[in-house]
Protein backbone atom coordinates (compact mmCIF):
# COMPACT_ATOMS: atom_id res chain seq x y z
CA UNK A 1 0.00 0.00 0.00
CA UNK A 2 3.09 2.43 0.41
CA UNK A 3 4.88 0.90 -2.41
CA UNK A 4 3.37 3.42 -4.67
CA UNK A 5 4.58 6.72 -2.60
CA UNK A 6 7.77 5.27 -2.66
CA UNK A 7 10.26 6.75 -5.58
CA UNK A 8 11.54 4.69 -8.72
CA UNK A 9 14.60 3.60 -8.85
CA UNK A 10 16.78 4.62 -11.52
CA UNK A 11 18.17 2.01 -14.30
CA UNK A 12 21.47 1.00 -12.23
CA UNK A 13 22.74 -2.08 -10.97
CA UNK A 14 19.88 -4.54 -9.27
CA UNK A 15 19.63 -3.01 -5.82
CA UNK A 16 20.71 -4.98 -2.69
CA UNK A 17 17.97 -4.34 -0.68
CA UNK A 18 13.78 -4.12 -0.97
CA UNK A 19 12.34 -0.70 -0.42
CA UNK A 20 10.23 -3.09 2.22
CA UNK A 21 13.84 -3.66 3.91
CA UNK A 22 15.10 -0.15 3.91
CA UNK A 23 11.96 0.83 5.47
CA UNK A 24 11.56 -1.23 8.06
CA UNK A 25 14.98 -0.19 9.01
CA UNK A 26 13.71 3.39 8.97
CA UNK A 27 10.45 2.58 11.08
CA UNK A 28 12.41 0.50 13.58
CA UNK A 29 15.39 3.34 14.20
CA UNK A 30 12.12 5.87 14.45
CA UNK A 31 9.93 3.63 16.74
CA UNK A 32 12.42 2.34 19.25
CA UNK A 33 14.94 5.72 19.03
CA UNK A 34 18.03 3.89 18.72
CA UNK A 35 21.10 4.99 17.02
CA UNK A 36 21.42 4.89 13.33
CA UNK A 37 24.23 2.00 13.86
CA UNK A 38 22.22 0.27 16.39
CA UNK A 39 20.15 -1.25 13.94
CA UNK A 40 19.96 -5.08 14.08
CA UNK A 41 21.92 -7.27 11.81
CA UNK A 42 19.44 -8.37 9.64
CA UNK A 43 18.18 -5.20 8.25
CA UNK A 44 20.45 -3.63 5.45
CA UNK A 45 23.55 -1.28 6.84
CA UNK A 46 22.66 1.45 8.88
CA UNK A 47 24.09 4.17 6.73
CA UNK A 48 22.10 2.42 3.90
CA UNK A 49 19.14 2.83 5.81
CA UNK A 50 20.09 6.61 6.88
CA UNK A 51 21.00 7.71 3.04
CA UNK A 52 17.50 6.56 2.00
CA UNK A 53 16.10 8.61 4.92
CA UNK A 54 18.01 11.29 4.49
CA UNK A 55 16.47 11.09 0.64
CA UNK A 56 13.13 10.45 1.48
CA UNK A 57 13.05 13.37 3.86
CA UNK A 58 14.12 15.78 1.39
CA UNK A 59 12.16 14.46 -1.25
CA UNK A 60 9.31 14.49 1.33
CA UNK A 61 8.35 10.53 1.07
CA UNK A 62 8.42 10.03 4.67
CA UNK A 63 6.15 12.97 5.04
CA UNK A 64 3.21 11.23 3.12
CA UNK A 65 4.11 7.78 4.28
CA UNK A 66 2.97 9.34 7.56
CA UNK A 67 0.06 11.29 7.13
CA UNK A 68 -1.10 8.17 4.73
CA UNK A 69 -4.25 6.30 5.52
Amino acid sequence: MIEPLLPIKKKTRPPVWTKRQILNGILYQLKNGCNWAELPRDMPLYSTVFWYYHQWCEEDIMEKIMEWH
